[in-house]
């Protein structure tokens, strides 16, 4: 994060664009591969935090759950941002009882207030950033215009779904929609093939 190196696994190690330059992958390929981690390790934190008897630790937790939410706003893996909110979401709806529920709404406002008088500066920082990222992604969903990345990653997955209902929601076969996109595509996505989506290509 404060230095742009990388170690030679990453697909980031021979970056030069600068607002890549800085983001954490740590000893994984790409960020995102580093931003799913996070958000499988931070629902453990939250357990650790609630339910480990020494005060001490779970002020230790406390601090691995921030600096886990910072370094994945560094990541810039929206997708990422969704299934934490979902995650935590769900936690909170369902598996908390409505007591807990206000004393975890009470200290969230407290360690908000706390970081934003503490660190003004670096909150506001990644709260702009977060805001940016997430606004970004609402235009991912609403624009498929141009040949800019969110437009070329919308069109694949609009192929993916071409193909899924093409084949009558039997799929084309696994690892054939990069075969499909590429010489029958009906939205034009230059010269990308993979769908970048997870859910979308294993659909088709």
């Amino acid at each position: 994060i404060t230095t742009g190196n990388h170690l030679k696994t990453s697909a980031l190690s021979q970056e030069t664009r600068p607002w890549l330059l800085f983001v954490p992958t740590t000893v994984f390929t790409n960020q995102n591969d580093y931003a799913g981690y996070i958000v499988l390790t931070l629902p453990m934190l939250i357990s650790f935090i609630r339910h480990y008897p020494r005060s001490t630790a779970r002020i230790v937790g406390i601090f691995l759950f921030i600096a886990g939410l910072w370094l994945l706003i560094e990541t810039i893996s929206r997708s990422c941002y969704i299934a934490l909110v979902l995650g935590l979401a769900f936690w909170s709806l369902f598996l908390l009882r409505l007591k807990t529920k206000f004393k975890l709404v009470a200290l969230t406002v407290l360690i908000a207030l706390i970081l934003l008088t503490a660190f003004p500066i670096q909150t506001r920082y990644f709260l702009n950033k977060l805001d940016y990222q997430v606004a970004s992604l609402a235009n991912t969903i609403v624009s498929n215009e141009g040949n800019e990345a969110h437009g070329i990653r919308l069109r694949l997955i609009k192929n993916a779904l071409h193909f899924f209902a093409l084949s009558v929601g039997f799929g084309v076969g696994a690892g054939n929609i990069d075969y499909y996109i590429k010489n029958f595509q009906i939205y034009p996505v230059d010269h990308y093939t993979n769908v970048h989506n997870w859910w979308a290509e294993i659909l088709a």
